[in-house]
């Protein structure tokens, strides 16, 4: 049988060359479950992207996201054009990876997206998100600020 260029890395890799699905003893379900092995997570993925762009758009209020923009430097303008146009960058990324359009463009798009959505800058320095993006460093809404948790006998 005649290697591919694609499956050289792995046979040099993990020293035996894998068989076809259409020369193994699989059953048709078997081998229509190994060809979707990783449909749903992608399917997830591609939800979540296109789930996002419609939350940002349609059911976060309008100006609850204009005041986190603002802690970041956007205002006016410029926050409506960040906001709406990451909203179009998501749903277009959920459309990339549920059509699979170019995995490997999609996937560098993505976590291009990501890092700069965790990244923000604001005019004169850069910080990793807004601190009150952060569940940990938000006030405990219960009034626990000063708990100190009990010994329960079983901690040094």
């Amino acid at each position: 049988m005649q290697i591919s260029r694609v499956l050289c890395p792995f046979v040099e890799h993990f020293g035996f060359t894998p068989r076809p699905l259409s020369v193994t003893a699989l059953s048709n379900t078997e081998k229509h479950f190994a060809k979707t092995y990783f449909l749903p997570p992608l399917l997830r993925l591609a939800l979540t992207w296109i789930w996002t762009a419609l939350v940002s758009v349609f059911f976060y209020p309008l100006a609850d996201s204009l005041s986190l923009l603002a802690r970041t430097g956007l205002t006016g303008s410029a926050a409506l054009l960040a906001l709406y146009g990451s909203a179009l960058l998501d749903f277009l990324l959920g459309l990339a990876v549920l059509l699979a359009f170019r995995p490997r463009l999609t996937t560098v798009i993505q976590l291009g997206v990501i890092i700069g959505y965790s990244l923000n800058t604001k005019p004169g320095h850069t910080r990793i998100m807004a601190a009150s993006l952060w569940a940990i460093t938000q006030e405990p809404a219960n009034g626990c600020r000063n708990y100190q948790p009990s010994g329960n006998g079983n901690s040094p």
